[in-house]
């Protein structure tokens, strides 16, 4: 980092991962980061050491050490993990940022984390995304570089743009990708990690365990919806040109016609974006790196979550949407099959992922 007189502010050093490891500040004594599964913990500067103490994605309290001398603070955020009040002996500390996350230097930030949950950089301001992959400037609210994924695939067109325009309901914590933030009653859910298990438990319990000897034997959603469309499958793939079911139910278009509030126009919403992800085909080939690697375990874990919850909505709505050539059983059938292929996909790069890099962050419910 240089200023406008071209002197050099601060020199940053990278591990083998590709993530920021240390930073040596002008005139101050080198910063040294350390990560728990690819999250910043612990950050060290001369006698100083703080570290952030963490349930999943929920931050829960910093520790500093100076000299012997430890000092516990509460860290209290929102569902987007930006750390609003900082609670400790001597009170209790507001912390206020932009849409975009610029919170004024003079006002000083007692925490590590900051908005969104990210470490701002003390030279720049800016937040250093993906572990000190990509600077994102708060004030200029876009990124410093452009994006190094493809602009027709997770890049995204606007190769400098943060979160597409929407820093309030987006997150972008690898400075790649764009994550949906959950609101109502998903926020809930997702905090103790049950988003699917209210429909859809034993599917999650299922994910990232080796399958088992047999291919159906994982899929345990609904005992009476599979034994359904077991039962069917067969019929209905010989019913279908080459044996392929319809890709989509007709729901979506058949429904637009028809007014929808409230919890319908919620679900029908969540319906329409869970289409749209499974369309898109995701390969279980592991990339190099382990930024991108985790975007893709995200993304073929939200794959199998997605046809689960279009599973167990039809198994649970079975009437036929007025005027739609495809029935609900059709669509029930479809889904569970995309269901069988998205969970083998998984299961298949989650192996490529543990040998590669350990295992990934999991569901601490499971008996694994």
């Amino acid at each position: 980092m240089t200023s406008p007189d071209h002197t050099v502010l601060c020199k940053y050093r990278y591990d083998p991962l590709d993530r920021l490891a240390s930073s040596s500040p002008v005139g101050q004594a080198d910063v040294q980061r350390f990560y728990q599964k690819n999250r910043l913990a612990t950050e060290i500067q001369g006698a100083s050491r703080r570290t952030v103490f963490q349930h999943e994605d929920l931050l829960l309290a910093q520790q500093r050490h100076v000299d012997g001398v430890v000092d516990t603070t509460l860290l209290a955020t929102d569902q987007q993990r930006s750390v609003l009040r900082v609670v400790d002996k001597s009170g209790v500390e507001p912390v206020a940022y932009s849409a975009y996350g610029h919170h004024p230097a003079e006002s000083g930030l007692t925490s590590l984390l900051g908005f969104n949950g990210e470490r701002r950089d003390p030279v720049t301001g800016h937040y250093l995304l993906g572990n000190g992959y990509r600077a994102y400037n708060p004030v200029l609210m876009r990124f410093n570089s452009p994006d190094s994924l493809s602009p027709f695939d997770e890049g995204g067109l606007n190769a400098y743009g943060y979160c597409g325009g929407d820093p309030v309901g987006v997150v972008d914590p690898s400075g790649h990708a764009l994550l949906k933030i959950p609101s109502g009653r998903r926020a809930i859910d997702s905090v103790s990690w049950t988003k699917f298990k209210r429909i859809a438990k034993p599917v999650v319990s299922t994910i990232g365990k080796p399958s088992s000897s047999s291919a159906n034997a994982s899929v345990t959603l609904h005992n009476s919806v599979r034994s359904l469309s077991a039962d069917v499958s067969s019929a209905k793939t010989a019913a279908s040109p080459g044996g392929v079911l319809p890709p989509t139910s007709s729901f979506a278009s058949s429904s637009l016609t028809e007014p929808v509030s409230g919890r319908q126009s919620s679900q029908f919403t969540d319906m329409q974006r869970a289409r749209r992800r499974l369309i898109v085909e995701v390969s279980a080939d592991l990339p190099s790196g382990e930024s991108l690697a985790s975007i893709r375990y995200n993304s073929l874990k939200q794959r199998t979550e997605d046809a689960a919850y279009l599973m167990n909505y039809y198994a649970e709505n079975t009437r036929t949407s007025k005027g739609s050539k495809i029935t609900a059983h059709d669509s029930l059938v479809n889904y569970a099959k995309k269901y069988d292929d998205a969970l083998a996909r998984f299961n298949e790069y989650d192996k490529k992922y543990t040998a590669q890099y350990g295992t990934f962050i999991r569901d601490p419910d499971k008996n694994e």
